[in-house]
């Protein structure tokens, strides 16, 4: 057996005892088995063994027999002292006392708490802003596949972004004609579907209309 693999097997059964004896307090057994606050944390948190006299005191203090467990502190401090100190064992999380385990999950779950409703106060507190619009206003040049539209319905808006509640550049009349990119994928915010287009008598670049108000149609030659 590894000098891991033996250590984890002592830490293991110290957990064992300590939970059997109800799992006092480090400060409790300090008390019972006259000795120091520290050397009993060091061996319930498996951080390292103390010397053979102080852990048989706290074995013995928690229910353990001395004559069955001296070999096995002997044994494990021998595993320990061959250990590079930067490696000292250090027991699974399951193998940790029962009581810091709970305070490791109740610091989980109340930090997850704590994120949750900071993330709900900020989106309470927080307008709704439209989602990322590419090429909103961008002086780009036609390059990809064009398709033609009429405007369908009359004072048709032309928006700077996709969102209803945004700038209006103009309004278009019904038969306006206006050309899209199909490089770019409508957008749907709030409910409302967007189209990026360039209409004929604007500057160059790409504003949204909304699709329900377009029909396509044959592009002119």
């Amino acid at each position: 057996m590894s000098d891991e693999d033996v250590l984890g097997s002592f830490y293991q059964k110290i957990r064992e005892l300590h939970e059997a004896a109800g799992a006092p307090s480090a400060r409790d057994i300090a008390k019972g088995a006259n000795c120091s606050k520290t050397g009993v944390n060091d061996l319930l948190s498996g951080k390292k063994i103390p010397g053979d006299d102080l852990t048989l005191k706290i074995i013995e203090f928690l229910g353990g027999e001395q004559e069955e467990w001296a070999p096995l502190v002997a044994e494990a401090r021998a595993a320990q002292a061959r250990r590079p100190r930067s490696k000292a064992a250090r027991p699974r999380f399951r193998d940790r006392p029962l009581a810091f385990r709970l305070r490791a999950v109740a610091l989980v779950v109340g930090t997850a708490l704590v994120i949750a409703i900071v993330q709900q106060v900020v989106r309470m507190i927080l307008p709704d802003t439209p989602p990322p619009t590419t090429p909103a206003n961008s002086a780009r040049s036609v390059a990809g596949a064009l398709h033609c539209a009429l405007v369908i319905r009359k004072g048709a808006p032309v928006y700077r972004t996709a969102d209803t509640e945004g700038a209006i550049l103009k309004h278009k009349n019904k038969q306006d004609s206006i050309t899209y990119d199909d490089r770019y994928q409508d957008v749907v915010n709030k409910g409302e579907t967007f189209r990026a287009v360039r209409t004929p008598a604007d500057p160059p670049g790409y504003h949204w209309m909304l699709v329900r108000d377009l029909q396509e149609t044959e592009c002119g030659p």
